[in-house]
């Protein structure tokens, strides 16, 4: 697996797993950070299990690079092989989900021209 991907635990109390691309003066460069999140799900037989997810840290937002400041981060991990392998996963579900919407959108942007015409 790549090893270039770091966890950040930011001091707001996030957790991200991202790819850092450089520095810029105090702002470091990240790309496609994602957050962990975790819920608790109850089977049918009342037992508990707790499931974590990423979620797009830049959701509803047409970049996937960012900056955040340096003094943001509280530390930097190394991510194991489990984690690398969901956030592979996510961002692969990310890019299709955004391909099937832009493509939803250019067959509805057809229709409307040809409803003009």
């Amino acid at each position: 697996m790549n090893n270039s991907y770091r966890i950040l635990k930011l001091k707001s109390g996030e957790e991200l797993i991202t790819r850092i691309r450089g520095q810029k003066g105090s702002k470091m460069i990240i790309e496609r950070p994602m957050i962990f999140q975790s819920s608790t799900l109850t089977d049918p037989y009342g037992r508990t299990k707790e499931v974590t997810i990423l979620k797009n840290w830049l959701s509803y937002a047409s970049q996937e690079q960012t900056s955040i400041p340096l003094d943001f981060v509280a530390t930097f991990l190394e991510p194991d092989n489990d984690v690398l392998k969901l956030y592979d996963y996510e961002k692969r579900k990310d890019d299709y989900f955004k391909k099937q919407n832009k493509n939803k959108n250019k067959n509805e942007k057809r229709k409307n021209n040809q409803k003009l015409s």
